[in-house]
């Protein structure tokens, strides 16, 4: 009699350990589960990171040829137009009616216009100290980008640091064709990295990424 209760006992026992193990072979396959899927997105994130960057510094080089371009073609800097019926504000009175000098035109450059860019005019420091170099150069911007795209974009351009720092381009104003003197923001002035570099992305006074590229220097 006492033998079956303790054999009773020792299978209860065992039961009771199988349950245990159950229990947490489920808690972990759990926990796995979740670090997997937490690692599978954060992979996720990365790759969209640098696909973005190469994409949007690509184009920044796409634009900078398109204007090399036109200005080959005889276009002057005071005639080329960033016009092209989609973003307001872009309409130059010095650019030929045949649109020859037009960007985004069949009989200028042929580019294919997209969204979040933005072309201004503004100064760009070249070297420290600085000079005080009052010409406007023309610059495009790519206009808020996530943190990710705007960090792997200064590690692309191998930014010695590639987390964006506070620079003033507060330039609203969308290129008609004038190039002004004064009232200049400077990139660089803040960002001593930016100094000389003709392409980067940096936190605006804004408190978004914005990504410049410089398309003709004056």
């Amino acid at each position: 009699m006492k033998t079956h209760k303790k054999n009773n006992a020792q299978k209860g026992s065992v039961f009771l350990y199988i349950l245990i193990a159950i229990a947490l072979f489920g808690a972990l396959a759990y926990s796995l589960s979740r670090g997997t899927k937490g690692q599978s997105t954060s992979n996720l994130e990365k790759a969209t990171a640098k696909l973005d960057a190469s994409f949007i510094i690509d184009h920044g080089q796409n634009l900078q040829r398109g204007i090399n371009t036109l200005l080959r073609n005889g276009c002057s800097e005071n005639e080329i137009s960033f016009d092209q019926g989609i973003v307001t504000g872009y309409s130059n009175s010095n650019a030929p009616v045949d649109e020859t000098c037009h960007m985004f035109s069949v009989e200028g450059s042929s580019l294919t216009w997209e969204d979040g860019w933005f072309f201004t005019t503004t100064n760009h420091i070249t070297d420290l100290p600085d000079t005080g170099n009052t010409s406007a150069d023309l610059i495009a911007f790519r206009l808020n980008i996530p943190i990710g795209t705007c960090k792997q974009i200064n590690q692309n351009l191998s930014f010695t640091t590639t987390d964006p720092q506070s620079d003033d381009i507060a330039s609203t104003t969308k290129f008609q064709g004038a190039f002004p003197t004064s009232g200049l923001t400077e990139i660089g002035e803040d960002w001593a990295a930016l100094a000389g570099k003709t392409s980067g992305c940096l936190s605006s006074t804004s408190g978004q990424y914005d990504y410049f590229h410089v398309l003709s220097e004056r």
